[in-house]
This record gives structure tokens, C-alpha cells and sequence, in this order.
């Protein structure tokens, strides 16, 4: 099979009073959509995680048939199984949209709030003590990571229509 990168990003890093120029390589077209496939199948199971966990800490299990006793036992396994084997995907996806495509890191400020709010979620869900109100709020975070990859606020028709173009 041919090679998978092509192309090259240039990267100007100072240090030392000096500029160096590296090139990266560009993933093509089918790398670029096989990453998008991990990404999108992973952040969905993660919203539809996070919803299942939030309907089962908001009626104690029972709007899923679930007595009270049963309920501990499904949110620990959901949060075990299905939204913490996500995150190493999410991640990892991520970096390698930052770094085998032109959108970057933090080319565009819709890119940098969904960097922080993967964090917030990510640490929120690692540290804060499981409730509805936490669960419910770690929703509206996914759920809005969601809409900032669809609407990309901030970005210019024309650069939309570009970087459309690039995919």
C-alpha cells in the first residue's frame, strides 16, 4: 500500500534567537477520515455515556428498571466501561488532528475551548464526587464540545468553506 502522509506543515519554533523551520507530514485523505471515524465513535459513545449516566443518577436507576441497590453497581460499571475506555481514544485522535492536519492546537478559538472543556470533563469526572448536578453539568459539556465542532464559532464562511475543501 502507497504511504499514508503527505505533504509537509511547516513549523517556525524560536529558541535561542534563532527560528528553525520542521516539517511535519500531512495525513491524507484517508488517514484524515479514519481518525475522524475514531473520533466521532468514540465522542458518541461518550455523550450517550454521559446521558445514560445521568438518567440513571437522576431517578436512582429506576426510569431504566433499576431498584436503588442495582443503581451503584450500573454507574460504576458504565462510567468503567464505556466512558473511561473513550478518553485514551478522544485524546490521542485529537493530537493527531493538532498534529497531521492544518487545523492545529490552537489555530482557531473554538479548537482551544474544546481542549479546555475535554479537560474540565475529564478532571471533573476523575475528581468530583458523582451526582446528578455533576453529571448533569459534565453532560452540557459534551454536548456542547458537540456543537463547537458543528458550528465552529468564530471561523469566517470563506476559512469554513476551506478547510471543508481540505477534508
Amino acid at each position: 500500500m502507497a504511504a499514508t502522509l503527505t505533504g509537509a506543515t511547516e513549523l517556525k519554533r524560536v529558541g535561542g534567537g534563532r527560528s528553525v523551520i520542521m516539517e511535519l507530514p500531512k495525513a491524507s485523505r484517508t488517514v484524515k477520515r479514519t481518525i475522524d471515524l475514531v473520533h466521532l465513535f468514540a465522542a458518541s459513545v461518550w455523550l450517550g455515556g454521559f446521558a445514560v449516566l445521568f438518567v440513571l443518577t437522576l431517578s436512582d436507576g429506576a426510569a431504566l428498571g433499576l431498584t436503588s441497590l442495582d443503581a451503584p453497581e450500573a454507574i460504576d460499571a458504565f462510567r468503567s466501561q464505556f466512558i473511561v475506555p473513550c478518553i485514551p481514544f478522544l485524546m490521542a485522535t485529537a493530537v493527531l488532528y493538532g498534529v497531521l492536519t492544518s487545523w492545529g492546537f490552537a489555530k482557531h478559538s473554538w479548537l482551544v475551548a474544546k481542549w479546555v472543556l475535554s479537560i474540565v470533563v475529564i478532571v471533573s469526572f476523575a475528581l468530583l464526587p458523582f451526582s446528578t448536578a455533576t453529571v448533569g453539568a459534565m453532560l452540557v459539556c459534551v454536548v456542547a464540545l458537540f456543537a463547537l465542532s458543528v458550528f465552529k464559532p468564530g471561523m469566517k464562511k470563506s476559512k469554513k468553506a476551506k478547510a471543508k475543501k481540505m477534508d
